[in-house]
């Protein structure tokens, strides 16, 4: 898969093959030098219509390991979305993805690899966030493997879930002022991460989670919640929480305060991706040049002209 807003050179070099200047587009590369230009999302969705899609995609299936056991995953590409389904605890996305005519694992799998049908599909009515970050995991499963293992990845225990999830409801300060503490600290921050990436949270609750991060000093932790909180994921797909959160002026400028403590690398990223109002840029610019970091000190003075 290529990006096209980060590979230029790579962006160029396939519009010339294809002599359009468009997203998305599939090609199929046959070899170091055998490459042929397939079309766009119409062109894909009518090779389903007319039931040519298999093969012309034959040829792109993958071989097993001689040593597996397992059905090998040309069949299993082939096969339908039944079995890929259950053994990854999607069964939910069956009736959606019947819908949209898409029957077997290889059609799912070229759609999936669109940006723009990600981000369609994330919209559609009934879908969490949790399901598209589920069904990403189960394909590039696949990819790695070669196979579809006969198990679901161990979640969070349900007990611990609900507790934190009840919590959320009663915006309990006491249970999360001790919550990220202890020998259960790791459980319970790893039930709030599920929560937060599949369920609404309000902001009293929310609030209150984020004070029980800092006052547990799990400063990282409290990264990885307000990453998920504030930004959108690597497909451009926003959870839950963000189309009412994504604004939040105090979680905006902690995300870059913890930044600049714990997590310097990223924080030109989430510069470049948060909303930062005017009014506080002065004195993050002053903590990100107390701290060395100029760079990102100069592109949010530029910014926000402070």
């Amino acid at each position: 898969m290529v990006d096209g807003a980060t590979e230029k050179e790579e962006r160029k070099r396939l519009w010339q093959i294809s002599e359009e200047q468009s997203y998305p587009q599939v090609f199929l590369r046959f070899g170091p030098e055998e490459e042929a230009y397939i079309g766009g999302y119409e062109a894909v969705h009518q090779m389903v219509e007319n039931e040519t899609f298999a093969d012309t995609f034959s040829r792109c299936q993958k071989a097993l390991p001689e040593e597996a056991k397992a059905k090998d995953y040309g069949e299993l590409l082939e096969e339908s979305l039944e079995e890929f389904l259950k053994v990854n605890n999607l069964e939910i996305l069956a009736d959606v993805l019947k819908e949209m005519e898409i029957t077997t694992v290889t059609e799912l799998r070229v759609y999936y690899e669109m940006p723009m049908w990600r981000s369609e599909f994330a919209k559609l009515p009934g879908m969490k966030a949790g399901y598209v970050a589920r069904l990403k995991r189960a394909l590039n499963k696949g990819d790695e493997q070669a196979i579809i293992e006969e198990k679901t990845e161990k979640g969070v225990d349900p007990k611990i879930l609900e507790k934190v999830r009840s919590a959320f409801v009663r915006q309990d300060e006491e249970f999360f002022s001790s919550a990220f503490k202890g020998n259960d600290a790791k459980l319970n921050f790893d039930a709030t991460i599920q929560i937060a990436k599949e369920e609404y949270i309000e902001t009293v609750g929310l609030s209150k989670a984020v004070k029980g991060l800092m006052l547990a000093q799990k400063e990282k932790w409290n990264i990885e919640l307000l990453k998920i909180i504030l930004l959108p994921d690597e497909d451009g797909v926003k959870g839950p929480n963000t189309e009412k959160h994504g604004g939040s002026r105090n979680l905006i400028n902690l995300l870059v305060v913890f930044a600049v403590k714990s997590d310097k690398g990223n924080l030109m990223s989430y510069l470049e991706r948060l909303d930062i109002f005017p009014d506080d840029a002065p004195r993050l610019v002053k903590l990100m040049q107390a701290n060395g970091l100029y760079n990102e000190a100069d592109y949010l003075g530029k910014q926000t002209r402070c």
